[in-house]
């Protein structure tokens, strides 16, 4: 089945600080429908033969640095049985004579910094992670996430909550093993090349558009406390690419340039100004119409145009 991409756009109603404009804005959002990069990607994957970095979690959680260094330990060792000795899992000590070695890697906390240290280390995939305390503080979570250190890219972030460590101990191979699931659900490679190619149609169109891949997920759509919600069900959607930000004023303005979108309503009186106590018709502030601004006072009708002259379409109520 041939890929599809769907530009998805969104409007929220967004009332201004200082001319209390009651307007629309657009997001954008890339969908990819990734059912042809599914089929054997796992084996793909595994082919890979690497090495992965397991660095020392960061301890959130007040536990003892033997507790850290313990559960780190069994981190990597699950790695190395869940990927079969297809990667070499990296030593905590050789990760460690790199920092003290670096002074800029020394005290490294930052996630930039993280995928440096991977790098460095020569790993294809760098796991980093955190524990925290919640539940007034009785109970810990565990967040792990997987990178692509070449690319630096997250392909991968799992949440695990415990009672107490020895309960975080039991669940860690469940865990591990639904964070290398998820890296390894679909082709990388191919994702990426995708990415090129809608990249490349951006540049054509004149644009830049930052976005991040979501994943595939099961989630309850409704609420039975209200009618026009009801009935609540479990709705599945595909795996996306989402805008990191909304659709800007230069951003949309390329579309008008090029004779296909219509301007915004910020002269026509068609967006709402708040005049205390009420909502009324008015002229949009200059001060919102700059080109990194999120652009606004867009109907329906225009969003889609926007949308379909990148190549896609307005997401659905589940989207």
């Amino acid at each position: 089945m041939k890929s599809r991409l769907f530009i998805m756009m969104t409007s929220r109603l967004f009332i201004t600080m200082t001319s209390r404009l009651f307007i629309m804005l657009i997001c954008s959002i890339f969908f990819i429908g990734l059912s042809d990069l599914l089929a054997q990607s796992t084996q793909k994957n595994k082919s890979h033969v690497g090495r992965i970095a397991v660095l020392h979690l960061k301890n959130q959680a007040k536990l003892t640095e033997d507790e850290i260094l313990y559960l780190t330990s069994q981190i990597q060792e699950w790695v190395q049985v869940k990927t079969k000795n297809q990667y070499q899992v990296i030593t905590q000590e050789n990760i460690s004579v790199l920092q003290s070695s670096d002074q800029t890697l020394e005290n490294c906390i930052e996630s930039a910094c993280e995928i440096d240290i991977g790098q460095k280390l020569g790993a294809y995939l760098l796991i980093t992670g955190s524990l925290i305390r919640f539940g007034n503080q009785t109970q810990i979570k565990c967040i792990l996430n997987l990178h692509e250190t070449e690319s630096r890219k997250m392909l991968s972030i799992q949440t695990i909550k415990a009672k107490h460590i020895d309960d975080l101990e039991k669940k860690l191979p469940t865990f591990v093993n639904q964070l290398i699931d998820e890296a390894f659900s679909y082709d990388h490679v191919q994702a990426n090349l995708k990415m090129m190619r809608i990249q490349k149609r951006f540049k054509d169109l004149g644009i830049e558009m930052d976005m991040v891949w979501l994943k595939e997920s099961l989630f309850d759509m409704g609420a039975e406390g209200y009618q026009s919600s009801k009935p609540m069900r479990n709705v599945q959607v595909r795996h996306f690419l989402i805008g990191k930000t909304e659709v800007t004023n230069q951003q949309y303005l390329k579309c008008v340039d090029a004779g296909v979108c219509t301007l915004p309503h910020w002269e026509d009186t068609s967006c709402l100004v708040w005049k205390a106590p009420y909502l009324m018709h008015g002229v949009l502030a200059k001060s919102f119409r700059g080109d990194h601004q999120p652009v606004v006072c867009v109907d329906w009708a225009q969003a889609r145009t926007f949308s379909q002259w990148i190549g896609g379409d307005l997401p659905s109520e589940a989207q």
